[in-house]
């Protein structure tokens, strides 16, 4: 029945909450360099808090398990990446009707919902990443090479080009 369901769910969320214990321990011990890049899944066991007894498994939470590895500073730098990639779809997005004004609106949402999937979803598969940076890297490449972004953005590098 339905209490079968929601016991599971909330079995789900407690493990999950768990292992995000185990993340923040992590943190706490090594805030700005992190225990390395990819270290994770090698170093966790040892950050278990005393006294918890349930499922053990890497973060599911991606920011708490990038900030685990790469300290503080990195994972600021990681939603730093994250909102330039929302800035450059809505960037894209505000321009004439085109192709690229559509493609960017649908990039805008995707990221979007890969923000909130990084909540939820462990990214220890290279699917998911190749996802994201080759999307990252599209809009990148449209942004440099859209004729319309460049005569309405100054360069403010370089304040004689229009």
């Amino acid at each position: 029945g339905k209490g079968g369901v929601v016991d599971g769910a909330i079995e789900s969320l407690n493990e999950r909450m768990g292992l995000n214990r185990i993340a923040i321990n992590m943190i706490s011990n090594n805030p700005v360099l992190g225990v390395g890049p990819g270290a994770y899944a090698y170093v966790y066991k040892s950050h278990v808090p005393s006294g918890m007894d349930q499922w053990l498994f890497t973060v599911h939470n991606e920011y708490l398990r990038r900030a685990a590895e790469t300290g503080i500073p990195g994972a600021i730098a990681f939603i730093l990446i994250l909102m330039g990639g929302l800035r450059t779809a809505l960037r894209l997005s505000r321009g004439p009707p085109t192709l690229l004004s559509i493609c960017a609106t649908g990039w805008f949402g995707a990221i979007v919902i890969l923000m909130w999937m990084m909540i939820w979803v462990p990214w220890n598969e290279f699917d998911f990443n190749k996802m994201f940076w080759f999307m990252l890297g599209l809009m990148d490449g449209a942004q440099r090479l859209n004729p319309y972004h460049s005569k309405t953005k100054s360069n403010k590098l370089n304040p004689g080009r229009a």
